[in-house]
């Protein structure tokens, strides 16, 4: 699975976006990892931050308040092929956190995935504009 994220529109200027698994002990950013699968049966959180300090690592506090972040809209969407070549799964989620389910019957249930091969080799990737 790849995660990538694609701005719609004009700069944005000083923002960085950040997609996370919700849980986890120390979150890192997922975007551009594409050597590990997304665990599945997890949440997973796109939010938009300001590098505040400057150090080019995200803090909880350098992202936008939820005042800012209703300004944009953003739409989950699952990328590619999976692993058996199959296409037409979607993600139907927008302006919330997204859940990859525990087995490829749910994903079949809630994506529109084949049963058979479940959300397994689709990239993940959010879409954001301003509003």
């Amino acid at each position: 699975n790849y995660v990538d994220v694609t701005f719609l529109g004009a700069e944005i200027g000083g923002l960085n976006a950040f997609i996370y698994r919700v849980g986890a002990a120390k979150p890192s950013n997922l975007i551009g990892k594409d050597k590990e699968p997304l665990p599945l049966n997890n949440t997973y959180r796109f939010v938009l931050w300001r590098d505040n300090n400057k150090d080019g690592v995200f803090q909880q506090v350098e992202k936008l308040t939820d005042e800012e972040m209703v300004q944009y809209d953003y739409k989950w969407e699952l990328t590619g092929k999976s692993i058996n070549g199959e296409v037409g799964a979607q993600a139907n989620t927008s302006n919330e956190d997204i859940v990859i389910p525990a087995t490829n019957r749910e994903a079949a249930q809630t994506y529109g995935a084949q049963a058979g091969d479940g959300l397994q080799g689709y990239g993940l990737r959010v879409l954001y504009t301003k509003k």
